[in-house]
């Protein structure tokens, strides 16, 4: 049987099988069928499982010419106090700052020196990471002229990048960083503390409105990563939803 590396089919075709409730863009594996198969370094599939869905994989020559994500920052922070809401403070670690070191580790839930306040809807494995491009930022300093101007790390992302955005990103890529793989999982959906770190309420519903969410990864390799970068997309289907397609069909 011809195999190849992993595949964002492999985890698009558990979707097909997961609970119909799901969105038809989710990469959620189901329980028992991927989810220690994730973990492993060198992971062998079955090329039908492309052809049981009716999807194609770019061929390596296509994947190749893709130009690589570039990192203009890592940025990672603890929690702590960021403001008060409804007479209570709040703790968050959406003030991130570039790290210092050259490289990181990245665990199945964090990089090094990076942590959530809230793990009721912050991080988990399928929100391990979290890219921001930093082509927005010029556009958010000119709708907002907020002073100082936002820059790398003001969104909470971890990796501010560029190169990519969200109507070029797609759901279930694999990014090679270092030792480690990632794959994309879906768009970010703002909570109230992006408000109280930017000092603006607006920016929930224009990140909503604009479609510059940025999106989440997940880890499907620990390892240590360089923070200069750069990150290979290592494999993605021909007719994957877009990260843009995704926030939208959600919105």
């Amino acid at each position: 049987m011809i195999t190849m590396r992993l595949s964002a089919g492999l985890v698009a075709f558990t979707t097909m099988l997961a609970a119909h409730t799901a969105p038809r863009w989710s990469t959620r594996p189901r329980r028992g069928i991927v989810a220690s198969a994730c973990s492993c370094g060198n992971i062998i599939v079955s090329a039908f499982i492309h052809e049981a869905l009716g999807r194609n994989p770019m061929t390596e020559a296509d994947l190749t010419a893709l130009p690589p994500v570039h990192l203009v920052s890592v940025n990672v922070a603890e929690p702590r106090v960021i403001g008060t809401w409804r007479g209570q403070p709040i703790q968050s670690a959406i003030g991130k700052q570039p790290a210092l070191a050259e490289t990181l580790r990245l665990d199945p839930l964090n990089l090094e020196g990076d942590r959530q306040a809230d793990l009721r809807v912050h991080g988990g494995r399928d929100k391990a990471v979290y890219a921001y491009p930093s082509e927005h930022l010029p556009l958010w300093n000119a709708e907002l002229a907020v002073d100082p101007p936002f820059g790398p790390g003001t969104f909470g992302e971890n990796l501010t990048t560029v190169g990519w955005l969200e109507d070029e990103v797609r759901i279930g890529d694999v990014w090679a960083w270092g030792d480690a793989l990632l794959q994309v999982t879906q768009p970010r959906s703002p909570c109230f503390k992006l408000g109280m770190a930017t000092g603006r309420r607006d920016t929930l519903k224009r990140m909503v409105q604009t479609g510059r969410t940025g999106w989440y990864l997940r880890v499907l390799r620990p390892g240590v990563v360089p923070v200069a970068g750069p990150i290979t997309v290592l494999d993605r289907l021909l007719d994957g939803v877009t990260v843009r397609q995704a926030h939208d069909d959600v919105g």
